[in-house]
């Protein structure tokens, strides 16, 4: 029995850390988040695909009622302050804006990844998300102040960028715990405690679980090295960049669950100075971020 016991913890020593990462990518695709990702999957596409239209959207949204019942109570908010009672989807796409009902959609969507309030060592999912809409929206303000671009690909990665803090905490719970507790006690970057206790970060679970789905690469490059951009390919280096300045941002104004991204002033500093940033302009934008999120969440546009 002694020896049974001997051989499979050594069995279990010699797991590889993608192994690891595969048998939850498995779990993932069993679990009722599976049910999730082919709607987030099919508004990205609609999101980089020029040719796609409203009656595609409403597609999406029509077959989805907890979706559906956002919308609506978002284009009756009193941030859009309608006329008249608005009862349709399309309607709301038409009064609220086709861009805005794509972004809201996704933002929703994700959401239901973090739809789960437990404290653990001082980490809830409710603050991840706060953290992670922050850092969509930052993220997107810079790509349309500073390069006269819409944004959409890196607010999708801004949302989505710790998911694998999601999933770690759901499918490796006690790990996970163990993780945070040791990040802790350390006060280290609860990455660098993910590597050596997984064997990997939550960046390269984020990564796996963006492949899996199917998501764009630019997407999922920028999910598996927001924290370490200068590892990743040259042409997805500014969107990966741009969402580690933008979350540095929640980092300085602790916004949500701002240790999820670990001050590294090194890559910050080198950061700005590749995608000619200045922080006087940045703090501007999260001003201005900050005010359009606080108007939003109290006006219920959120």
């Amino acid at each position: 029995m002694k020896e049974s016991i001997k051989g499979e913890k050594l069995m279990e020593a010699q797991i590889t850390a993608e192994d690891r990462i595969n048998r939850i990518l498995e779990a993932i695709n069993d679990s009722e988040i599976s049910s999730i990702k082919s709607v987030v999957g099919g508004i990205i596409q609609l999101i980089n695909d020029p040719n796609s239209t409203v009656q595609d959207l409403e597609e999406i949204i029509r077959i989805d009622p907890p979706l559906t019942a956002k919308l609506l109570r978002v284009a009756n908010s009193p941030f859009y302050a309608p006329n008249s009672p608005i009862d349709s989807i399309s309607k709301a796409v038409v009064w609220v804006g086709y861009n805005t009902v794509r972004e809201l959609a996704l933002r929703q969507k994700a959401c239901e990844l973090f739809d789960k309030e437990e404290v653990i060592v001082g980490y809830r999912r409710s603050e991840i998300w706060s953290y992670s809409v922050a850092t969509a929206h930052f993220a997107k303000m810079i790509y349309r102040r500073e390069y006269g671009l819409k944004g959409d690909d890196v607010y999708s990665a801004g949302l989505l960028h710790k998911i694998g803090f999601i999933a770690e905490e759901q499918f490796i719970k006690k790990a996970f715990t163990k993780v945070l507790e040791i990040a802790q006690a350390r006060n280290a970057p609860v990455n660098v405690i993910e590597q050596s206790v997984f064997g990997f970060d939550h960046t390269k679970m984020g990564l796996a679980i963006a492949r899996n789905w199917g998501l764009p690469e630019e997407i999922s490059n920028a999910i598996g090295f927001h924290l370490n951009p200068f590892e990743v390919d040259e042409k997805w280096f500014r969107i990966s960049a741009t969402l580690y300045v933008a979350a540095v941002q929640c980092h300085f104004a602790q916004i949500g669950y701002s240790a999820a991204t670990p001050f590294d002033d090194d890559v910050y500093q080198h950061c700005l100075q590749s995608l000619n940033l200045d922080q006087e302009s940045l703090n501007m934008i999260i001003q201005e971020g900050q005010l359009e999120i606080a108007e939003m969440l109290e006006k219920g546009a959120l």
